[in-house]
């Protein structure tokens, strides 16, 4: 969720009332969003110990991208 989302939950209610519910919910929805990442990304460490990612890895995992979506690479 980016912030212009947060912000215009905030800004699209009537009365001060609602902005401060629009303000909790946004707020819950970004912490939410957040540590479930954190989750999945710490979960994936764990489950993946063996994993070993060179450079050369990633660089490919890079080049593969711009491929797909057609866009230069910058590698």
């Amino acid at each position: 969720m980016q912030l212009k989302n947060i912000i215009q939950a905030i800004a699209s209610t009537q009365d001060d009332g609602k902005a401060k519910k629009a303000i909790m919910y946004a707020g819950f929805l970004v912490i939410t969003i957040g540590i479930i990442a954190a989750l999945i990304g710490m979960n994936a460490s764990i489950v993946f110990q063996n994993i070993s990612l060179t450079e050369e890895t990633l660089l490919s995992l890079g080049q593969l991208q711009f491929q797909q979506f057609g866009r230069q690479s910058h590698f």
